[in-house]
């Protein structure tokens, strides 16, 4: 985590001004249908492999045995349940945006590295967060959250 945070702030440091420029969200909202049909189709896989091993161990418990017509209808039963679920669940995340500010997560990468490698220096100079931020704005020369200055210093 520490290497993608300084190879994230060195690319800042090296194209500070090509990647400030550009929009740096990123937008996930194509792979959220594809992932939630993964999860839920092994997540059917396993619930349905769960109720049949339940299904045997009643067997095996109560020493019953289903005929092979009942076994049939619990198994149809569950397969159903499962694939009810799963209609929910993609229902719910069609069309969904999800995006991600790569900007952001840099600077919070930046700035939790700089308070765990030099937590004493960074108190001895009373320099809070807000401070950080203002540092890293005057030492790449870039507004880096946003408000509309550089280090305190119109843009």
């Amino acid at each position: 985590m520490i290497r993608i945070a300084c190879a994230a702030l060195m690319a800042l440091v090296l194209f500070p001004v090509s990647a400030m420029a550009a929009d740096t969200s990123v937008d996930l909202s194509g792979l959220v249908e594809p992932a939630a049909q993964i999860v839920v189709a092994v997540l059917g896989a396993f619930a349905l492999w769960l109720a049949r091993k339940a299904v045997d161990a009643f067997q095996e418990r109560t020493g019953l045995e289903l005929d092979g017509q009942l076994k049939q209808r619990v198994d149809d039963a569950l397969f159903n349940a499962v694939q009810f679920g799963k209609a929910k669940v993609l229902t719910k995340v069609k069309g969904r945006q999800v995006t991600f500010d790569v900007r952001s997560e840099v600077l919070r990468h930046a700035i939790s590295y700089a308070q765990g490698a030099v937590p004493d220096a960074l108190d001895y100079f009373d320099i809070d967060q807000s401070r950080l931020y203002d540092l890293l704005e005057a030492r790449l020369g870039i507004d880096l959250d946003l408000d509309g200055d550089i280090a305190g210093q119109p843009a």
